[in-house]
Parts: structure tokens; C-alpha cells; sequence
């Protein structure tokens, strides 16, 4: 569940000077800059990470899954985190298990039914975080949630992965993730089907998750990492995607039965998104044609918006995420301390506690 960490050591702790770890590092650097009181250090492919030694501390940074798999497509495992923090240890002869938690992102990959971006939009508030959008290249990729110490962000990975990266085997990172091959013309639908969620510890990461001292060598021991899976879930039964409202049919005019019937065909189909996709799909040959769909569409989208339509709908599309997320959470802890809890309570928004 594991992907950006930052973790850091006290110079005196290590008992070295900076000239001391420039020389222990070096099989991994490929450049420095280098102050009185502060260093700066780029190192090769071997050693993905950014190191800087300041304030008389040294500080490593960077993503763990880029470390272990290559790329932060995937997330990692309980027992690929120790193989990954002994792997830094055998790289740097450093004391990494000894190494203090400065951030920590916990995140992982959820495989929705529709276009990830459709629950991104419908997801309104996360308790009394506030919340906010992001872009990248002026286009609407996701949503986060900040807290003085903490941030949690959902958003389409795969367009992020490939703007940052160029992917030559895109096709097998997929299948990696989602676990079935596609044939070329159903690639990017799939692709657009991979929900990132993060929940990112800032500052303070011990006081945040409850574990005094938290250390490297902390992150891969059952209870803690148990803990930690455990509070993601648990975020997510704080989603709110707005209210129901209830119609009383006889106070309605005949216009408004008119559109409560749509919005009955609408959701007698799967709701909005699914009718929207199957309508963008008919072919038109005639500019009348073209006029009369966007009409129609025009027409589902204003009364797709109803929140009494939204209700339904961002209901299931909510606990499908709450869903996949818990069964995600129970393969990572490797046992089911929570799933008889979990069912006992029918999709509760206290689950899990």
C-alpha cells in the first residue's frame, strides 16, 4: 500500500560527518552540490531517491514502489516493503531500519466499472476536510481533500503515469494491474478504468497513525501495517455524494412527470452515465439526426444532475469503491480480521472502526 515515503537520521546517530556519507554513498551518486551546512545529492537509476543532508540530519525521499517494481503503477505488499527497505540497506550500508518517518503515502489501484473520472466528479465532500481540484495541462484529472497534516487525492493514474513517463509496454502494465489482456481498440477504456487513491501523511506521521517513533523498520511489521490499511479504509466510509430527495408525485405538473419518467427509464438502466454512453454511441448520418441526439443528451445531462437521480446512483457507484477498497484492504493484511464486521454491518458508514 506503500508508495512516496520520506525518512531521515540524525548525523550524530550515525556518528559521521557529511564527508563521511558522501564517501559511504558514493557508488550511488551521480552528482552534488555541496554548501557549508547543507548537501544536495543526485544519485544514478541504481538508487532512486532524493538525498540532501541538512540541519544535521540526513534526509531520503522518494517513491518505494519506483524502487522495487520500476514504476508507482502498482503498489506494494507487506512483505515487499521489508524486501524493499533490506534492499535500500544491502544498496546504501546505511541504518535504514533505524531511519525515522517523515511522510508516508498509502495508496493503491481500485478497477471501477465506468470511466474513473464519473466517481471522481460525484464525490462532494470527505468529512470536514476541505476540499479542492487539481489539474494538469488544463484538464480535469482528480480531486483532494487537505487537512493541516494530511491529504487524500483521487484521481485517474494512468493519465498521470503517462504524462510523467513514456511507457513502452503499456499493454503489460495493465494486464499487471488489472489482471486480463485487451486488444488495441479496448486499451484506453481500460486504462481510464484505474482510480488512484492516496492517502498522504504530511508531517507529524507517528502522532497521525498512532505509533510513537515510527521507523522503517515499523512499516512491515503486521500490526502497524495492519493499522495503517486500516485507517485508508476507513477514509473512504467518510465519502459523501449528496442528499435524496423524495418526490411526491401528485404535486407534480405535467412536465415534471414527464421528466420523472425519464429519470425512472434512466435509472431502470443502469442511471445516468450508462444511458449517456449508450445514447454518444448511435450513429448519425443527417445534421437532423445530430441535432435530435444532442437535444437528447442535453436533456439526460440537466436531469442527470437532479440530486434525486444523483442519489441512486452515486450510491452504488460510492459503495462499489467502498466495496473493491475493503477486498483490496484484505488481501494486503493477508488475513480477515474485519471482514465478518464488514458484512455484519451492510455498507455502514461507521464500518470498520
Amino acid at each position: 500500500m506503500y508508495d512516496t515515503i520520506g525518512f531521515y537520521i540524525t548525523l550524530s546517530k550515525l556518528k559521521m560527518t557529511m564527508q563521511d556519507i558522501l564517501e559511504l554513498l558514493a557508488p550511488i551518486i551521480y552528482d552534488f552540490k555541496k554548501y557549508p551546512n547543507k548537501c544536495y545529492i543526485t544519485t544514478n537509476s541504481k538508487f532512486p531517491f532524493r538525498i540532501s543532508i541538512q540541519h544535521n540530519k540526513l534526509i531520503i525521499s522518494g517513491s518505494l514502489c519506483k524502487f522495487y517494481h520500476g514504476d508507482n503503477l502498482n503498489t506494494l505488499s507487506r512483505k515487499q516493503v521489508k524486501h524493499a527497505i533490506q534492499k535500500m540497506a544491502e544498496i546504501t550500508v546505511l541504518p535504514i531500519n533505524e531511519f525515522k518517518i517523515s511522510r508516508l503515502d498509502v495508496s493503491d489501484n481500485i478497477i471501477t466499472s465506468f470511466d474513473a473520472t464519473e466517481y471522481i466528479e460525484i464525490i462532494e465532500s470527505l468529512g470536514k476536510w476541505k476540499e479542492e481540484s487539481f489539474k494538469q495541462k488544463a484538464k480535469f484529472t482528480g480531486k483532494y481533500f487537505k487537512a493541516s497534516e494530511k491529504e487524500i487525492l483521487f484521481y485517474v493514474k494512468w493519465e498521470e503515469f503517462i504524462k510523467k513517463n513514456r511507457c513502452k509496454n503499456r499493454s503489460k502494465l495493465l494486464f499487471d494491474i488489472i489482471g486480463q489482456h485487451y486488444a488495441i481498440e479496448e486499451f484506453m477504456k481500460c486504462s481510464q478504468q484505474i482510480l488512484r487513491i492516496e492517502f498522504r501523511y504530511l508531517k507529524n506521521v507517528s502522532k497521525c497513525v498512532g505509533i510513537e517513533n515510527l521507523r522503517m523498520k515499523d512499516l512491515y511489521k503486521k500490526s502497524v501495517y495492519t493499522s495503517i490499511v486500516r485507517n485508508w479504509v476507513k477514509m473512504l466510509f467518510q465519502i459523501s455524494y449528496g442528499h435524496e430527495l423524495i418526490l411526491d408525485i401528485e404535486e407534480l405538473q405535467t412536465k415534471q412527470i414527464l421528466n420523472y419518467l425519464i429519470i425512472a427509464g434512466m435509472e431502470k438502466h443502469g442511471g445516468y452515465p450508462n444511458v449517456n454512453r449508450s445514447i454518444r454511441r448511435i450513429p448519425t448520418k443527417t445534421n437532423a439526426e445530430k441535432s435530435r441526439k444532442g437535444r437528447l443528451l442535453r436533456k439526460i445531462r440537466m436531469l442527470g444532475n437532479m440530486s434525486y437521480v444523483k442519489d441512486s446512483t452515486c450510491k452504488k457507484m460510492i459503495n462499489e469503491i467502498r466495496r473493491k477498497a475493503v477486498q483490496l484492504a484484505l488481501q494486503h493484511i493477508e488475513k480477515r480480521p474485519f471482514e465478518r464486521e464488514y458484512k455484519a454491518r451492510n455498507n455502514s458508514r461507521k464500518i470498520i472502526e
